[in-house]
């Protein structure tokens, strides 16, 4: 045989291979995570000292299952996703905030999964879902309240610090009624 043809045959044969492995990367992408990266791609990824980073987990995202592969990081705003360089394929990084996430329960097969309020949902095992729940917890913990979140009934906010009233029209305290109104 000549050399040239097995030369072109063995070429031939590395970019069938490629173009296979880019294929199916892309066909696993198109079963759940081009759907979730329709509301939450992002092109921001945060810094080495943001957050707690993670490498090398495992978990689903829709119905497709990364064993190993998933990168990100854990930061007040919310979870960072992406697979490793050689599944990215389809596969856009991802910034999933907690005000996007629902109420996690604990799966016997799947892990921690986690409802997203574009109506599809991600699962972890492991430390990795452990962390996310406890980062999840923290985030829906409830929030300290401010002036804006005691209106009064009349329309009058009531200032928590010096127990005034401040009509949200102007800037102006007046001081006519002092403790909380109960109805």
């Amino acid at each position: 045989m000549n050399p040239f043809f097995l030369v072109l045959i063995i070429l031939g044969a590395a970019v069938a291979s490629v173009a296979f492995w880019c294929g199916v990367v892309a066909l696993i992408g198109l079963m759940g995570w081009r759907q979730i990266a329709g509301s939450y791609r992002t092109e921001d990824w945060p810094e080495e000292t943001e957050g707690i980073p993670f490498s090398m987990q495992s978990g689903y995202v829709g119905v497709s299952r990364y064993n190993g592969v998933l990168d990100g990081a854990i930061t007040e705003e919310g979870l960072y996703l992406r697979p490793m360089k050689i599944f990215s394929i389809n596969h856009p990084p991802l910034f999933i905030p907690w005000v996007a996430m629902g109420e996690p329960e604990q799966r016997f097969l799947t892990g921690l999964r986690v409802p997203l309020a574009s109506g599809h949902s991600i699962s972890f095992r492991g430390a990795l879902g452990q962390r996310i729940a406890a980062a999840l917890a923290a985030a829906h913990a409830a929030p300290v309240p401010t002036a804006e979140d005691t209106v009064l009934d009349d329309g009058l906010a009531l200032d928590d610090w010096t127990g005034e009233e401040n009509t949200p029209e102007s800037d102006t305290v007046t001081p006519t009624r002092t403790g909380t109104q109960t109805g």
